[in-house]
């Protein structure tokens, strides 16, 4: 496997598994990585906007089932930033940051989960089952956690998300996002089909978002019915296919036993247990669009051989793997997307400091037993207000107190800190330590996929590397045209990989840099009448090129000593 696939499966499954995906204590649904696992997703991640006069109040949790940490980050003004894969035209995403922010990442340093800019725009990310992401073309690729933090560094307004597709293309195949301006414009972004969907204005009748398809979830607000079993990522040659079961089929019945409310999928793998390989399922399905059921009849396929790929959650039957496709069981979803609207329409404008209470009671109305950490963004006034699972505490982060300035050192904070109350003072220097620790817990414990060490480092120390241009006129005036004057001659990750493999073998780089300083100088002495002139100009090229300056003079010295 290259490099560069494997920096790519590093990324992937940090959002993956960092954006609201993994299972908690109740089975909802199931994605099938064929590479790498089948696991029960159970995200629950909810989002929505407050009206509040001229402004919007932001409210957004943050679930998951193992995943319990995350840091906060002040990221900087005017900071050159570099994406690590190219387009189909060999292009590199590269900006230059216009706005600070403040965002809650759960993977690593500029993976960015959530969080609101000092123009007022705020984003928030939630994992969507039916997500296809865009095929690679000629626009420069950012994976999901990035593309959060280049909307928050370059765009203030909705309508300048939405015509940034234009320039750069989102790539990953898990997340839909709930963006919201400081004026209370709002807009949905989801990637359905591999084309990009935005919901705004009348489109937009509710401005909240849980794990369903936003379509799905205003469908479930006018008819009532929550508690489905649907079948997503039908396979085109598998026995479900066969059987005439189609993608978003609503499964209502299983062997004749009917599929009803909150107990509908465990009804489902409960008679499906009963079956194995060969045997015939009947199945009751209502095709999307229609209104009248039908039942079907699939042959179960026989199991895979190797059943180490699959990492099944205890309540998921092997079964579900000769189905064909994956039963998908939204009702969890869709409740509390129903919660969050009624919560957003009961709202009436009122004083900020309210509207954050309210806020924060309409998280707890919408928060699970794994909800890690729930956050409200009040852009009129610029403070960010999060408590935790583990410090239930209301903190707060006032912007006005934050230097924006790419010259004053990166703050950050263990989401869990102790405290209370504004901590906009408590927040710490920027620790690589503290970074590289926690993205290597997080490889360690919820990606389900080998990551070293080395490759979590060197992508930390790729970020950490990118240049604060404050000080470059021609790059403040004009950054389009100084990106387009400076294009990147070698390809990122080449460039993170060398300084990270140079980081690791510098000590043993310094010693033998000195040894052979020494044994130059050892040999210079040895040499009849060598002015001081040749030694300075022979230790400085040793100093430089370590072990090869040393190599270079004895082939002069041999080449020298043959001459005589």
């Amino acid at each position: 496997m290259n490099t560069q696939r494997l920096f790519g499966i590093y990324l992937a499954l940090s959002i993956v598994m960092m954006n609201c995906g993994y299972p908690h204590t109740e089975p909802t649904s199931i994605l099938v990585d064929k590479q790498i696992a089948l696991e029960a997703s159970g995200g629950a991640c909810t989002s929505f906007c407050l009206d509040n006069g001229d402004h919007c109040v932001f409210g957004t949790n943050m679930d998951h089932g193992t995943l319990q940490v995350g840091q906060a980050f002040v990221n900087k003004r005017h900071v050159l930033k570099t994406a690590w894969e190219p387009s189909t035209s060999g292009k590199y995403a590269r900006w230059i940051s216009k706005y600070g922010s403040v965002t809650f990442n759960a993977a690593a340093y500029q993976l960015v989960w959530g969080g609101m800019n000092e123009a007022g725009l705020m984003i928030s990310t939630m994992s969507l089952l039916d997500t296809v992401a865009q095929a690679p073309d000629a626009r420069p690729p950012l994976w999901s956690p990035f593309w959060i933090q280049y909307q928050l560094d370059n765009h203030s307004t909705i309508d300048e998300v939405i015509a940034s597709d234009a320039i750069a293309r989102s790539t990953m195949e898990y997340d839909h996002y709930l963006v919201c301006d400081r004026t209370g414009e709002c807009a949905i972004i989801e990637f359905l089909n591999g084309k990009m969907v935005v919901y705004a204005g009348a489109s937009l009748p509710v401005k909240a978002l849980a794990n369903s398809s936003y379509q799905d979830a205003l469908t479930a607000l006018e008819t009532g019915i929550y508690w489905k079993v649907e079948a997503i990522g039908v396979s085109p040659d598998g026995p479900a296919a066969k059987a005439g079961i189609r993608e978003k089929d609503w499964i209502t019945a299983i062997d004749g036993v009917a599929l009803v409310g909150e107990q509908s999928i465990d009804t489902f793998f409960s008679v499906l247990t009963q079956h194995t390989a060969g045997d015939e399922v009947s199945l009751t399905a209502l095709h999307p669009g229609e209104t009248n059921p039908v039942t079907l009849v699939l042959e179960m396929a026989t199991l895979p051989e190797d059943m180490s790929k699959y990492v099944l959650p205890p309540e998921v039957p092997v079964q579900v793997l000769a189905l064909g496709f994956l039963p998908n069981f939204s009702g969890d979803f869709l409740t509390r997307f129903v919660t969050a609207a009624q919560w957003v329409k009961a709202f009436e404008p009122t004083s900020s400091e309210s509207a954050v209470t309210y806020a924060f009671d309409a998280l707890k109305a919408v928060s699970v037993e794994d909800t890690v950490w729930s956050a409200v963004f009040d852009p009129a006034g610029a403070q960010i207000h999060f408590r935790t699972n583990q410090n239930p505490q209301i903190r707060s982060i006032d912007f006005e107190q934050l230097d924006f300035s790419c010259q004053a050192p990166v703050m950050m904070l263990d989401v869990h800190a102790p405290g209370a109350g504004d901590i906009s003072h408590s927040l710490e220097e920027y620790s690589h330590q503290m970074a590289l620790d926690h993205a290597e817990y997080v490889a360690a414990n919820a990606w389900q996929v080998d990551v070293s060490a080395f490759y979590v480092e060197t992508v930390l120390q790729g970020f950490e590397s990118f240049p604060c241009m404050e000080e470059n006129a021609a790059a403040l005036d004009d950054p389009n045209q100084y990106l387009e004057d400076h294009p990147v001659l070698l390809p990122p990750l080449f460039g993170w990989g060398s300084r990270a493999i140079f980081d690791r073998l510098k000590p043993i780089w310094v010693t033998v840099t000195i040894v052979s300083l020494v044994i130059t100088i050892w040999l210079l002495e040895r040499s009849p009448r060598a002015p001081r002139g040749k030694w300075l100009l022979w230790a400085l090229l040793v100093i430089f090129l370590g072990p090869f300056g040393l190599l270079i003079y004895w082939l002069t010295y041999r080449k020298y000593r043959a001459s005589k």
